[in-house]
């Protein structure tokens, strides 16, 4: 509790809306937003929010990538993050059907294109 209170006063506090949507447990879902946060005193609206992105490879992208030899790899559009009112963190993602010839598992790689001057940390 300590720590989420640094964390809170830190704005390094994060909430995953999607996934605190999950909780099929109506009194849990209750509890977490009504009762933990008054009596931890956190305001949600100073807790970062999670933002999610997904890229789906499908349809003729798709059969392209289940053929790729290891380490060739299929990109993503560039996508654009809006960190505040003024700035924009850019990203794409690369994807490996194969990692390398030992390894039949997938890579994805995560490239940050642009960062606004004032991040610290991602």
């Amino acid at each position: 509790i300590d720590r989420m209170h640094r964390q809170k006063d830190n704005g390094t506090l994060w909430l995953n809306r999607s996934e605190f949507d999950k909780i099929k447990h109506v009194k849990l879902k209750q509890f977490l937003s009504g009762e933990f946060v008054k009596y931890f005193d956190i305001n949600l609206s100073d807790v970062n929010q999670v933002k999610e992105f997904e890229w789906e490879i499908k349809g003729k992208h798709y059969n392209k990538f289940k053929n790729m030899k290891p380490r060739q790899h299929i990109s993503s559009e560039q996508y654009q993050c809006i960190v505040n009112s003024r700035d924009r963190m850019g990203f794409h993602l690369q994807c490996s059907a194969k990692y390398s010839d030992e390894s039949q598992k997938i890579a994805i790689f995560l490239y940050l294109d642009s960062l606004p001057i004032n991040i610290e940390k991602v």
